[in-house]
C-alpha cells in the first residue's frame, strides 16, 4: 500500500479525443509502509553474506524522492444524462517509471542467519 503521495507534479498530461488515447507524467514523492516477510536462500544473496541467509517479518517503510511514472492508455467517453464520463481502459494501460531521487529504507527484524542485523542491512541499504 502505497500512502503518503504527496508534492506530485504534472509534467505532461494529453488526451486525443479522435484516437480515445491518452498520456501522463508525474513526478511525487512516496512513503510506503507496511507489514513485510521475506526469506532468501539464493546463493547470490548467500555469497553477499558471507554463507546465511537472510530472512525477516516485521515493520518496513521506504521513503522515494522524485519517483516519475508514465502512463498511456486508451479511453472511453460515456454520456450519462447531460454530463459526460471519462473512463480508462486500465486492462491495457502501459506504464514506466524510474527513480530520480534517492531511496530511504527502514526495516525491523531482518535476521541474517540468526543474528538480528536490521540496523546494518537498512544502512547497507540506504548506502547503494
Amino acid at each position: 500500500v502505497a500512502k503518503g503521495v504527496k508534492d506530485c507534479t504534472v509534467n505532461k498530461f494529453e488526451a486525443n479525443f479522435d484516437d480515445l488515447h491518452a498520456s501522463i507524467e508525474l513526478v511525487c514523492d512516496i512513503t510506503i509502509k507496511g507489514h513485510y516477510s521475506v526469506y532468501s536462500g539464493s546463493p547470490l544473496i548467500k555469497n553477499f553474506l558471507g554463507g546465511d541467509n537472510i530472512h525477516g517479518d516485521g515493520n518496513g517503510k521506504a521513503k522515494i524522492e522524485k519517483f516519475k511514472i508514465a502512463f498511456d492508455f486508451d479511453f472511453t467517453v460515456e454520456k450519462r444524462g447531460d454530463d459526460l464520463f471519462i473512463k480508462s481502459s486500465i486492462d491495457k494501460m502501459k506504464y514506466t517509471y524510474d527513480v530520480l531521487g534517492k531511496m530511504v529504507f527502514a526495516a525491523d527484524n531482518l535476521y541474517v542467519g540468526n543474528k538480528e542485523q536490521s540496523a546494518s542491512i537498512v544502512k547497507l541499504m540506504n548506502e547503494n
